[in-house]
């Protein structure tokens, strides 16, 4: 292959990798939550937003002094809480909770629902062995 040949194969092979890439890195991974420890969040929905690429809950949890302190809780998918049977219908604003997860590194109030969700009494989670793991 002469020189323009090589030339022209790498001004169109750039462009094409970067196209390829940009939906992995549009999306983040779950390492920036600490998966050494399982944290677990009890209290009030105040919050529910239903939305790809992940639904959201904000839980007020009461704290020792009194007070209560809204943790921001990340899910998975629509589909994939719809899957584990976590719905609109099953998590509303009012629903007393338990989540199941692993904390944010960050020392803000903010996890992650790898491991399941308890609503009125109720286990969802679309994985047999987090069951296990959150009853630990």
């Amino acid at each position: 292959m002469g020189r323009l040949g090589r030339r022209a194969v790498g001004i169109l092979l750039v462009p094409g990798c970067a196209a390829l890439s940009a939906p992995v890195s549009a999306h983040h991974s779950m390492v920036a939550f600490d998966h050494t420890k399982l944290t677990t969040v009890e209290g009030t929905v105040t919050t529910v937003k239903w939305r790809n690429p992940h639904f959201m809950i904000e839980v007020a949890v009461p704290t020792g002094d009194g007070k209560t302190e809204t943790w921001d809780v990340e899910g998975g998918s629509v589909a994939a809480g719809g899957a584990a049977g976590i719905s609109p219908k099953t998590v509303k604003v009012g629903t007393k909770v338990k989540v199941f997860g692993h904390r944010h590194y960050d020392p803000k109030v903010h996890m992650a629902i790898l491991n399941g969700i308890e609503v009125d009494g109720k286990y969802y989670s679309r994985n047999a062995e987090a069951r296990t793991s959150a009853a630990r």
